[in-house]
């Protein structure tokens, strides 16, 4: 899923530098969000990582900007946080390498954030 096909795919070579502030493109943020919260193996990066909870107490030792596609939405829906669609591709991107960077090479989790990468790409 590229992000220039969530929005008009002549508006920019990418389509990241598309204004949010344009109803239409805001719902097309929307939507790239909600189809990558509808994959499987997405779910896990739907709310941010608890360490203490998550049995992870370093996390936030290794991580220094956690993110994660709940809370994108949630700043989607409240507005005026991302002026952008590459505003919004750039935190996508940051709730999938952090995946990737904390969990073990070979891990389900790392298998599941590096298929999610890759289709959002």
């Amino acid at each position: 899923m590229k992000v220039k096909s969530a929005v008009n795919q002549s508006y920019g070579e990418t389509g990241e530098d598309v204004p949010l502030s344009v109803p239409q493109y805001l719902e097309a943020a929307k939507e790239l969000v909600d189809k990558s919260t509808n994959r499987p193996h997405c779910r896990m990066l739907l709310s941010p990582v608890r360490p203490l909870e998550d049995g992870c107490s370093d996390y936030l030792d290794v991580i220094r900007e956690p993110m994660d596609l709940g809370t994108i939405r949630h700043r989607l829906e409240t507005g005026n946080f991302y002026e952008t669609m590459g505003d919004v591709a750039a935190d996508m991107r940051l709730t999938f390498k952090n995946a990737l960077m904390y969990n073990e090479e070979g891990s389900t989790i790392f298998k599941w954030a590096s298929d999610a990468m890759q289709m959002f790409e």
